[in-house]
């Protein structure tokens, strides 16, 4: 186990690599392979975490039980802060959210401090530890939120969009000041933004909280009617999700959503799973919105296919 084997020495070793190593000397993840595509798959971070200070920066912050270093650590990073490679901000920056327990304060300052030119690259490895800090440094993040509705592409297995709607939804609902604006703004412009959102807003209709419950609420049913692939597979996912004791308390989200026009057999088969749970508690409400469904179908040849 790593973490056992973390000493005073150890530790200035790798605090020295992260610092002064001479490699990376050139953002391999810009050029391209005899292949023709960029090494590294044009990721900065893969490509970070491949070279000396990189893989140093990676090291210092996913070590276990760092407390007696952490002076040492905080200090490193901060130093690590003025590297002009884009790939070894990305290695300390993509868990940089690991260390916030040990002082909320300074790695904030840290973060500022990698994220001071607002390069997309290093702000879209950060959404860690930006996102713990959106809601209550607002003010100080706007500029980096603004330049993250810029950035297209994905960070994991999510389009950095989509996160943006999440966490816009989360600020939103959160009651930030000012976010109103910028929120409404935002996802006019972008159907990534509204299935974040969207995503968010199912996972909260059931708040108990009422005023987090009512925007919840409001998000389901403004979307109804697009036709966007990734807004529908929210609504899909959300029939996946809902429990079916809340079956009456959602009864009229499950109602708006049976009354849009288009539905396609086919594509909707985590709704009728989820009326199979809930018939026998109410089996006339159930035929109400499976005869909605019905009704509302759309003619699709595929439809009918053997």
């Amino acid at each position: 186990d790593r973490q056992n084997f973390l000493d005073d020495d150890i530790v200035e070793i790798i605090c020295n690599y992260a610092t002064n190593d001479p490699d990376p000397n050139k953002e391999t993840w810009q050029i391209n392979a005899s292949t023709g595509t960029p090494y590294y798959g044009g990721d900065p971070l893969t490509a970070g975490i491949n070279t000396i200070r990189g893989s140093a920066a990676f090291a210092l912050v996913k070590f276990r039980n760092v407390y007696p270093y952490k002076e040492k650590i905080f200090e490193t990073l901060e130093r690590m802060a003025v590297d002009k490679s884009v790939s070894v901000k990305c290695s300390v920056i993509a868990n940089l959210n690991v260390l916030i327990h040990l002082d909320e304060d300074r790695i904030f300052k840290i973060f500022l401090a990698f994220t001071k030119d607002l390069n997309e690259e290093v702000l879209r490895n950060g959404i860690g530890t930006f996102s713990f800090y959106a809601k209550e440094k607002y003010s100080f993040l706007l500029k980096h939120i603004k330049q993250m509705l810029q950035i297209s592409g994905s960070h994991g297995y999510e389009s950095v969009q989509h996160f943006m709607g999440r966490l816009l939804m989360y600020l939103f609902v959160s009651g930030v000041r000012g976010i109103r604006d910028l929120f409404e703004e935002a996802l006019k412009s972008s159907d990534e933004r509204k299935a974040g959102a969207l995503h968010y807003s199912v996972a909260h209709l059931t708040s108990s909280k009422l005023s987090i419950r009512r925007k919840a609420r409001i998000i389901f049913k403004e979307f109804l009617q697009s036709q966007n692939q990734s807004i529908q597979n929210e609504y899909w996912r959300a029939f996946k999700e809902f429990n079916s004791s809340d079956f009456n308390e959602l009864f009229d989200l499950i109602v708006a959503y049976s009354q849009v026009k288009g539905h396609k057999r086919r594509e909707n088969d985590s709704f009728y799973e989820y009326l199979l749970l809930c018939v026998n508690d109410e089996p006339e409400k159930c035929i109400t919105v499976l005869e909605n469904m019905i009704n509302n179908y759309s003619e699709d040849i595929e439809d009918y296919s053997m």
